[in-house]
């Protein structure tokens, strides 16, 4: 066992800490994460174990008992180490973004907006003709005020929608 010395050490709010409890707290805060991108043309070439890890991830995310959508593109961010998916997002064939979440545990940590990037991406690769990327937020959510921002500062602009109850966002590729 590691001997500490009894020296004192003081955090920013000015109260004590010994040295072992901040060298406990450092290393859980930046443990690294290594990942790796998935994409899939339909989720019939989605192993079942992971389509029964999305459709649950789903479930909790948008607090139904629906399943992901089989007609669009599946793209996902997995932990390399224990094979979990830490986010995923569907899109269909007009650029429409559906379906982008985040599971508790791995949220505030820049996984949403890698995904996001990753697919502007991937559509500007491979569509040739409408490089714009869409995305609708529902406006009855509480939520709905953080995710404008949110996708502001991703450099979304706002545009009309046809739909009362939801904002349409579009990043635009030129």
């Amino acid at each position: 066992m590691p001997s500490y010395s009894k020296k004192k050490y003081y955090n920013k709010g000015g109260s004590k800490k010994s040295k072992k409890s901040k060298k406990l707290k450092k290393s859980k805060r930046f443990k690294k994460i290594y990942t790796r991108f998935e994409h899939y043309n339909n989720i019939n070439n989605i192993d079942d174990k992971t389509l029964k890890e999305l459709n649950h991830i789903y479930n909790i995310c948008f607090n139904n008992n629906n399943n992901i959508s089989s007609t669009m593109y599946t793209n996902l961010i997995r932990n390399t180490k224990n094979n979990d998916v830490i986010s995923f997002l569907q899109y269909d064939k007009k650029n429409n973004i559906w379906n982008l979440c985040t599971p508790v545990k791995y949220r505030k940590k820049g996984y949403a907006k890698k995904i996001i990037l990753n697919t502007i991406k991937k559509i500007n690769k491979f569509n040739q003709y409408d490089k714009n990327v869409y995305l609708y937020v529902d406006k009855l959510k509480d939520s709905y005020p953080k995710l404008i921002s949110y996708y502001k500062n991703l450099n979304f602009k706002e545009l009309y929608s046809d739909l009362p109850d939801k904002s349409l966002l579009v990043y635009k590729n030129i």
